[in-house]
């Protein structure tokens, strides 16, 4: 049954996901067309100002896609089980578990995809300028990323280079389905608010944030007073802050799942 759900639940929201990878997809081509046809070099203030609006739009659009995606993630979640239509979905002959497991499923893919599609179009940008450099100033970029930088940054890293980067995309894989599963927990818990529910679950959510950001320093301060009291940051510091930020940030979605699964299943309170 849980296969069912997660397919109901793709095919009913993923347009919207889609438009918003298209978006993303219009804005990084029209910003690559902007950079290869050499717009900066103009001696035009005027197309010198549309070239600057051009980007401070694509870096706002970018973060407002990041944001909306996130948004209507939630507010999927939100009316699909906390409004009207969730007489229905309560009815349906499944577990709670599997009502959640089939939101927070879909609701982190969609979420990783978007955000590898603005981390693609990062690249693209990034690619372009690149294109529309001359080849002297290409091949130096090239020349301090690969003979200067890489071998210094092995050198640092040694052995564990590798293996921190592994790390690094768990730790990114398990935060987009914290990102997920803390909008879910706020808007939740904000629906035991008696009145202003939705304004309850905004507060929720400010404060889930703050939570994950005072765990996140006590992670990566101390961390950070050592390398300055011994005046190095040694490789194996870098293994043990993204080990420790993993294990934080798997134990914190755990609680945001089952604080969403016990409001469910023991508080749910359908207007």
């Amino acid at each position: 049954m849980l296969s069912k759900l997660i397919r109901h639940e793709w095919k009913s929201t993923w347009k919207m996901i889609a438009v918003m990878n298209l978006f993303i997809a219009i804005i990084t081509l029209l910003g690559v067309v902007t950079v290869v046809s050499k717009i900066w070099n103009s001696e035009s203030e005027h197309v010198v100002t549309f070239a600057v609006l051009s980007a401070v739009f694509y870096y706002i659009s970018i973060i407002v896609v990041s944001i909306a995606a996130c948004i209507y993630i939630a507010v999927k979640y939100y009316r699909n089980l906390y409004t009207d239509e969730g007489y229905l979905m309560h009815t349906l002959p499944v577990s709670k578990h599997e009502l959640l497991l089939s939101k927070t499923i879909v609701g982190s893919i969609q979420y990783l995809i978007v955000s590898l599609v603005i981390i693609l179009s990062f690249t693209f940008i990034g690619l372009s300028f690149f294109y529309n450099m001359t080849p002297t100033d290409q091949n130096e970029i090239l020349t301090a990323l690969f003979v200067d930088l890489w071998p210094e940054l092995e050198k640092f890293m040694g052995d564990t280079i590798g293996f921190n980067l592994f790390l690094f995309v768990v730790y990114w894989l398990i935060s987009c389905i914290s990102s997920v599963l803390m909008s879910f927990c706020a808007i939740s818990v904000g629906q035991l608010f008696t009145k202003h529910k939705v304004m309850g679950s905004i507060f929720c959510y400010i404060g889930l944030y703050i939570l994950i950001q005072v765990v996140a320093s006590f992670i990566t301060v101390p961390f950070t007073g050592i390398s300055i009291l011994e005046n190095s940051f040694a490789p194996a510091m870098i293994t043990a802050m993204l080990a420790i930020e993993i294990v934080a940030t798997s134990a914190l979605t755990i609680v945001f799942y089952y604080v969403s699964h016990y409001v469910m299943s023991k508080k749910l309170n359908l207007d």
